[in-house]
């Protein structure tokens, strides 16, 4: 049996192809037709927020943020109604040299001067003078750095400093630091520098470690009346400058007591400034207070505040033998200069 093929002829074939590929697309299309169009979402721009302002700090020595420069009062009889007078036109002159806000203040004592020193912020800055024994305190707790210091005239010479001696009754047996144990000390008050902190240095050294070892500890009204007593022997012992001896004791005085100790130099006062105080605020300071203080206004702005003859640069290393002479005592320095 025999198969006839038959042809279509070819315009015919390419019809029947183009049908079925419309067919195809046809159903295509149609699966598709129930399907919901997804309408493009738009993303919200975000709004900006407004941060929190923060303050600007206000420079060391602006009008609201002044340089406070604070002076204890002078244990030299000199009245507080004349250091109040000289630091308020003070605080005009250094304003005036400096550009700065400056305000000067006067304190009863080293230690209101010291505490507000070590108090210091960069929005309330304090530069004080100190005395020495506040001033080693001062550093070290680590409250600043030394810029300037006191000198005096002493004769013919310029001293930044004195010393202090502790003097022995002879009438007591006393020769010997050690040997006022158990006596009778004597001394002008609990906060006088010269006659009762340093000296209290002194004793450590010899082995007296407080006031309870002596007998008892008697206050005087001044340096003659505490020679006076020493050489009576009314007490044992006494500290003081070795300068108010030799010009207050006579020859009588000198035979009935012995110099049991002496101190190195005390520095009269030492100019500090805190670490919040910049370095060009630190300069104009500087200057300013030499200015001023070496020059004919000296005496009325200054000379009340520090009973000085010279102003001069200092620093920090010229200190060293002061602050060994009182760590070797052991005592705590923040406690000194009352």
């Amino acid at each position: 049996m025999m198969i006839r093929l038959r042809f279509v002829n070819k315009p015919v074939l390419l019809l029947l192809i183009w049908v079925g590929v419309l067919m195809v697309l046809s159903g295509c299309r149609g699966a598709g037709s129930n399907a919901t169009p997804q309408r493009p979402s738009l993303t919200p721009t975000p709004r900006s927020t407004h941060l929190p302002s923060v303050p600007t700090p206000v420079p060391v020595g602006a009008p609201n943020n002044p340089i406070r420069i604070v002076f204890p009062l002078l244990a030299s009889g000199r009245s507080e109604s004349a250091a109040r007078s000289a630091a308020n036109a003070l605080e005009t002159q250094l304003t005036s040299d400096t550009g700065l806000s400056i305000t000067v203040e006067v304190v009863a004592n080293n230690a209101e001067a010291l505490s507000a020193l070590c108090a210091s912020t960069s929005q309330n800055a304090v530069a004080t003078w100190l005395s020495g024994i506040p001033y080693a305190a001062a550093y070290v707790d680590d409250c600043g750095d030394a810029a300037l210091q006191v000198e005096r005239t002493e004769g013919s010479e310029s001293v930044s400093g004195l010393e202090v001696i502790l003097i022995g009754s002879r009438a007591a047996n006393v020769a010997s630091v050690s040997a006022l144990a158990d006596e009778v000390f004597c001394r002008l008050n609990y906060a006088d520098l010269n006659t009762w902190l340093i000296p209290s240095i002194m004793l450590r050294e010899g082995g007296i470690t407080d006031g309870s070892q002596f007998s008892q500890v008697r206050d005087y009204e001044d340096i003659d009346a505490l020679i006076a007593a020493v050489a009576e022997g009314e007490c044992a012992g006494a500290g003081m400058l070795a300068r108010d001896f030799e010009e207050r004791a006579d020859q009588a005085d000198r035979s009935a007591t012995t110099i049991l100790a002496t101190s190195i130099d005390i520095p009269f006062s030492i100019l500090i400034y805190p670490l919040e105080i910049p370095l060009g605020q630190r300069a104009a300071l500087t200057d300013a207070f030499i200015t001023i203080g070496n020059g004919s206004r000296g005496d009325a702005l200054l000379s009340p505040l520090l009973l000085h003859d010279q102003i001069i640069v200092a620093e920090d290393t010229e200190f060293a033998r002061l602050r060994s002479f009182i760590n070797q005592a052991g005592l705590n320095l923040t406690n000194l200069g009352m």
